[in-house]
């Protein structure tokens, strides 16, 4: 089960996180752990039934309840990249298919607030489905690491710096693990131990640069965060991976 438990803050540190949501200068970080619902009332965690399913095929070879990246490392290493990434596609295709026309009561939550910006390290289109049924256009965009050098990631876009970080009514949903969509698409998925080394290893030489954008969103103060369990490695690294100096606030 994901953490939905709320961190214990006084009256004025919510006063000034949603002050500064009405402001538009918050930026949500959304996590892998927060789980989905699902039509009978419960809730699954994405990434590990998953990695149950990956784990399955591996049987003896694998560890038990080990974590999604751990068991999607052992998976390429035994059979291919090619054969990982095949599943990992079917999954999240037949996991938005089957919540096609399912309202998620924390997913809809984050939809209802006023985001312009959300930076999220899932690879499934739960917040952009909640986002579209709550009324709102979101927009996506995503970090290749394995790319090249490119000085903005909205290039080819409208030079307007503000509203190319989104909107309340055309909010911007930037995937900091790249996408699972065609390979003529940017965005190399970040998914075995690998990756997630290199991933972390890319922005700081710059090889590629994860650009000036999502480092330096305008006026963005506070970056509160959603679906990370404490174990999770992101959240210590995030105000350095992305460069900025915010407030980090969980709930």
């Amino acid at each position: 089960m994901s953490e939905r438990r709320a961190v214990e803050l006084r009256n004025r540190d919510w006063e000034i996180l949603l002050s500064s949501i009405e402001s538009g200068n918050c930026v949500l970080l959304l996590g892998p752990n927060l789980d989905v619902a699902t039509e009978g009332g419960s809730e699954v965690n994405l990434c590990a039934e998953l990695a149950t399913t990956l784990q399955e095929e591996l049987a003896a070879r694998a560890p038990v309840n080990g974590n999604f990246s751990l068991i999607a490392q052992l998976f390429e290493n035994e059979l291919s990249r090619d054969e990982l990434m095949f599943e990992l596609v079917r999954f999240y295709r037949d996991q938005a298919e089957d919540h096609a026309t399912l309202a998620d009561p924390a997913f809809a939550a984050l939809a209802s607030i006023p985001f312009r910006t959300f930076l999220s390290l899932r690879h499934d289109s739960t917040l952009e489905r909640a986002l579209t049924q709550a009324g709102r256009t979101p927009s996506t965009d995503y970090y290749d690491f394995k790319g090249g050098l490119r000085d903005t990631i909205f290039a080819d876009k409208s030079q307007d710096h503000a509203s190319n970080w989104g909107t309340v009514e055309r909010p911007l949903v930037y995937t900091l693990l790249g996408t699972l969509e065609p390979a003529h698409r940017r965005g190399s998925p970040v998914i075995p131990e690998t990756d997630h080394i290199r991933f972390l290893e890319a922005p700081v030489p710059h090889t590629p640069h994860l650009s000036t954008d999502p480092t330096t969103p305008p006026n963005a103060t506070h970056f509160p965060s959603a679906g990370f369990a404490m174990q999770t490695r992101y959240p210590p690294h995030l105000p350095h991976v992305p460069t900025v100096r915010a407030h980090n606030t969980c709930f």
